[in-house]
């Protein structure tokens, strides 16, 4: 008998089965067949081909599986809360009582689709829509006026009274030199200005303020905001540095496309979410007292994306003379004089602080909440006033007592410092959190080459302190602040309530030094005096930074055990005492500068033997503490054109004249088109544009039509010229005759830097966003959607660093938060440099200081140098460059993961018995018949086909009737998958028929025989 094999395919098409109609699960489907195939034993099956429908499955696509790869991300937002009082409000869209606070949001199942993070933002010290703190008021004189782009206040040094008629105090007296970060400072001389009286100036005033030099600063919320008077809370602290704020967070969440996507696409989904607008209108509102009803007049369209936002901002009405006169009692002589009672003015001036920015955020933070949360013993009390300080030197901190009673000589040895905090692990966690955050700020510990009172002399000269003693160093000490004289010699923090002035812990550390004419007795201060506080810096050993042994054991200096954290050790309650048991107290060492000491005698003292705070101080100008206020750019209420063409005023529903510029309250910061893109010629994934970049622009008075064709093209600039289309108390005076911003010699006009711009220096963004929190774990960052785009951990979790680093495409080195800002190349650095009139010279050299002479004084017959006639020349020329500019780039580390999942099983009950092993306990339970690789697809299909299938040999007889079929995952899960899918079966039949009939019947014809 011979044998041979009938040959059968079996499609089971997902189309032609019963569940086609379901989408929820499409990687599983049953087909009919027909009559019913009997398999026999010894029959085989194989798959014949196979095609799965997967969208997007291209050889340059990207797969999301929307698969969990963590359980839960926590991140922060700012939250602002409006009590039910505010709904009687006749102002809906803006005014009344908002409570802010950082809450934490819990999201869960996160899925490798999904895009996750926290954002912050900044304002960059450009010049523009800010005001440096500390500020008194923004209207320096009348708001009749057009004299704000003329005139400037006086922020001299030696402004020691205080005369509101000549403008004077609305900045307030700058500390001195050695209690200012030079880095964060700047000493502006002008050499010709205009008085308020209009009277021309040549005496070279020199300005002191917060340097306009483009650095990043973080957006912080006033905790509790009351815009109008509503609620009647009691304004009780007179100290807007003192109040409690929060650094603004927020999130971005979205979703890309689950499946296969292009790197186009993916960025394209990417950049749409974070550009996704929402459009509003600003609106005026007033009461309609006769109607009883509310009314309104649309004044302006109002635009929020995700990383593009309206902020409040002080505005010069509320900001001004007279609130300011109420808020700091100029007119009380006497602290009795006070009262807690909530005014309009009070109200009004208070809320202009509502979004401040920090240059240094963690420094900040770590610093307000060290004086916070530190207990001295008595209690922590979240309710105290702001201002109240507990941290505090012992009145028997006297070191040294071999020189006798504290006296000491100036030879910079280290001493001990005792405070009144009780040594535990709390108070020194505090202390620690704000030491650490200082290793991301070296600059704060860059004393050398200008005068502080860490220097000392010899024969006239200054030398460096290490002459004396040991140099400061981010590597040796440790900053903190301390007032300037012993606790009551200062002046108690300004409240409303005269029982919260009656304590030296209510007494001011340091000072912004507004002219509230009050002294450390309640009295009229005058002559003016300085209160600001001091950097202090203690000994700090990075060796011992991890040890935290708060069981007792006390310093040795020669072994360093006992020093906490490498700055704290235990000193006793009682100065001199031995009793080890009386060592409860926290101490440091330190070098004592010689202006913290007064001599008597032959001796030294120190100056701060008695009760002193210390700590970190919060005031706007204590040293490192930067900070900036956002302001709506008009100048006074009435919004004057420097031209005088205009003012921001329109007539109200009665028809009367009314100057609207209250309710321009917000000014826009962010990042206005964020790009994440996917760069073909590398094959990466990268971030740019996390900043708005400054523009060429136009001038104050350019119509449509004479609009220049670069008007709005990307630039960073040099020696920045400002114009006139936007207003701050900051930058004025604006007009510097022969100086800013054009000046004209000989019928030649020259243009020049204005003169609070830092000379040469790179400013190329508004403001920005911060990307500060990604949320997913280490282990689980390569399954997550920025592991898939070929983002390593590192890349996009920055450690150590600060805010103000500048970056170029593939080197965020130093910056603790992804952000941007332009790529600057050495490709662009002849254009770095210009002739004297400001066209580009484009020459290889260094950009230089000119000065402009008329040419009398440059006579040919005259061979001597120019007499120089400061009324007739520009003395310093500084000419305004522009650069076009592109963004750096954040570039992915890696190319992006092309496929999760490298091959599907098929699994069919045409087969009974399973030979594969692998994947996880998943729920399907019918065997494994094929193995389909991804190397092959086309269109929208993975396909297989051909030799090397595996062959499955029937052991038990059956009739198949029906055919069940599954595509699942390497895990062994079901696969997600499009509809369509396909699997072609082979069946192999033996065939035992007989072919060779006549022969069979002759021969068995022969046997009879």
């Amino acid at each position: 008998m011979n044998s041979f094999t009938d040959t059968f395919i079996l499609e089971a098409n997902r189309v032609h089965s019963s569940q086609y109609t379901n989408s929820s699960n499409t990687s599983i489907w049953t087909n009919a067949v027909n009559d019913g195939i009997e398999l026999n034993e010894g029959d085989r099956v194989q798959l014949h081909s196979a095609f799965v429908s997967d969208l997007g499955a291209e050889d340059a696509t990207i797969e999301f599986r929307g698969k969990v790869i963590q359980d839960e991300v926590v991140l922060q937002k700012t939250i602002l809360t409006q009590p039910e009082a505010n709904a009687s409000l006749n102002y809906p869209n803006y005014y009344g009582l908002a409570v802010a606070d950082n809450a934490s949001q819990t999201f869960k199942q996160i899925t490798d689709n999904r895009v996750l993070f926290g954002t912050e933002y900044y304002k960059n010290a450009n010049g523009e829509y800010y005001f440096t703190l500390p500020l008194e008021y923004g209207n320096i004189y009348s708001d009749g006026r057009n004299a704000g782009w003329l005139e400037g206040p006086e922020m001299t040094i030696t402004n020691t009274s205080f005369t509101a008629a000549n403008g004077k105090g609305a900045v307030t007296l700058p500390p001195l030199e050695t209690k200012r970060l030079k880095t964060d400072w700047t000493d502006v001389q002008l050499p010709v200005f205009t008085t308020e009286n209009g009277n021309t100036v040549s005496s070279n005033p020199n300005f002191v303020q917060i340097a306009n030099d483009n650095s990043r600063y973080t957006l912080y919320r006033l905790r509790s905001c009351e815009r109008e008077l509503v609620i009647s809370t009691p304004i009780l602290a007179r100290d807007p540095a003192a109040q409690r704020y929060l650094r603004i967070k927020d999130i971005v969440d979205f979703e890309v496309a689950k499946g296969f996507n292009s790197p186009q696409n993916i960025a394209s989904q990417f950049t749409e979410e974070m550009t996704k607008s929402t459009l509003s209108e600003l609106k005026q509102y007033e009461w309609d007292d006769t109607e009883k009803r509310m009314r309104s007049k649309r004044l302006s369209t109002k635009i929020n994306s995700p990383t593009y936002k309206l902020f409040e901002c002080a505005t010069p009405e509320k900001f001004s003379y007279d609130n300011a006169a109420s808020f700091f009692a100029y007119n009380a002589y006497q602290y009795s004089n006070l009262s807690p009672t909530p005014t309009e003015a009070l109200v009004h001036y208070a809320a202009q602080y509502e979004i401040i920015g920090k240059k240094r955020p963690n420094f900040y933070d770590t610093g307000a909440e060290m004086m916070d949360k530190i207990d001295d013993g008595s209690g922590i009390n979240p309710d105290a006033p702001p201002g109240e300080t507990l941290f505090s030197l012992l009145e028997s901190a006297n070191p040294n007592s071999a020189n006798g009673l504290g006296q000491l000589d100036t030879d910079f040895t280290y001493i001990t410092i005792g405070t009144n905090l009780e040594y535990n692990a709390s108070n020194l966690e505090l202390i620690k959190d704000f030491f650490d955050s200082q290793d991301n700020y070296p600059e704060l510990f860059d004393i050398e080459g200008y005068d502080t009172l860490y220097t000392t002399e010899t024969d006239g000269i200054a030398e460096w302190f290490d002459d004396y003693g040991e140099k400061i160093s981010q590597d040796t000490h440790r900053l903190f602040h301390i007032n300037p004289y012993e606790n009551d010699e200062m002046p108690y923090v300004l409240n409303g309530d005269s029982d919260n002035m009656t304590e030296d812990r209510q007494r001011h550390f340091g000072s912004d030094n507004y002219h509230n004419r009050l002294n450390a007795s309640g009295q009229a201060n005058t002559p003016y005096k300085d209160y600001s506080s001091f950097p202090f810096f203690v000994k700090y050993k990075p060796a011992y930074k991890d040890s935290k042994d708060v069981d007792g054991i006390l310093y040795d200096e020669e072994t360093g055990r006992g020093m906490w954290g490498g700055f704290a050790i235990r000193v006793p309650t009682t100065y001199g005492s031995t009793d080890k048991s009386l060592f409860t107290n926290i101490g440091f060492l330190a070098q004592i500068p010689k202006g913290y000491t007064k001599e008597v005698g032959s001796k030294k003292y120190l100056t701060y033997g008695s009760n002193r705070h210390i700590g970190f101080d919060k005031h706007f100008n204590s040293y490192g503490n930067a900070t900036i206020c956002l302001f709506n750019g008009l100048n006074t209420k009435y919004g004057w054109s420097q031209d005088r063409r205009t003012v921001v005023r329109n007539a109200d529903f009665n028809m009367t004249e009314q100057y609207n510029s209250n309710w321009y309250n917000q000014v826009y910061i962010g990042a206005t088109s964020p790009l994440f893109n996917f760069d073909d010629s590398k094959s990466r994934f990268f971030f740019s544009d996390l900043h708005t970049n400054e523009v060429i622009d136009t001038p104050a008075n350019t119509s449509l039509t004479g609009l220049p064709d670069d008007a709005g093209t990307k630039v960073y600039k040099f020696n920045k010229s400002l114009g006139y289309k936007n207003f701050t108390p900051t930058m004025a005076p604006y007009s510097v005759s022969m100086t800013y911003p054009t000046a004209t010699v000989d019928d030649i006009t020259y243009s020049n830097k204005h003169a609070y711009i830092v000379a040469e220096k790179v400013y190329d963004s508004l403001s920005g966003i911060f990307l500060t929190n990604f949320g997913i774990d280490r282990d689980n960052w390569n399954n997550s959607f920025w592991g898939i785009c070929g983002f390593d951990y590192d890349d996009l979790n920055l450690t150590g660093g600060n805010t103000q680093q500048r970056i170029t495409t593939n080197n965020t080195s130093g910056l603790s938060s992804i952000t941007t800002n332009a790529d600057v190349l050495p490709s662009a650095q002849l254009g770095f440099s210009s002739i004297a009139q400001g066209a580009p010279s484009y020459l290889p050299q260094l950009n230089t200081l000119k000065t402009v002479i008329t040419g009398a004084q440059n006579a040919n017959a005259n061979p001597g140098p120019p007499y120089l006639n400061y009324l007739k020349i520009i003395l310093e020329l500084q000419v305004p460059t522009q650069v076009e500019a592109t963004s750096a780039q954040i570039v992915a580390k890696d190319l992006p993961t092309k496929t999760l999942r490298p091959y599907y099983t098929i699994r069919s009950d045409i087969i009974g018995d399973s030979n594969f092993f692998g994947g996880k306990n998943e729920p399907s339970v019918m065997p494994v018949i094929a193995v389909l690789d991804k190397m092959n697809q086309y269109g929208d299909f993975f396909y297989s086909g051909g030799a090397g299938q595996i062959t499955f040999t029937i052991t038990q007889k059956k009739t198949i009737t029906e055919v069940k079929t599954q595509i699942c995952d390497p895990s062994g899960e079901p696969a997600i998958l499009s509809p369509n899918s396909c699997v072609m079966y082979k069946i192999i039949k033996n065939n035992n028929a007989n072919l060779n009939v006549i022969g069979d019947i002759i021969a068995q014809e022969q046997k009879k025989k």
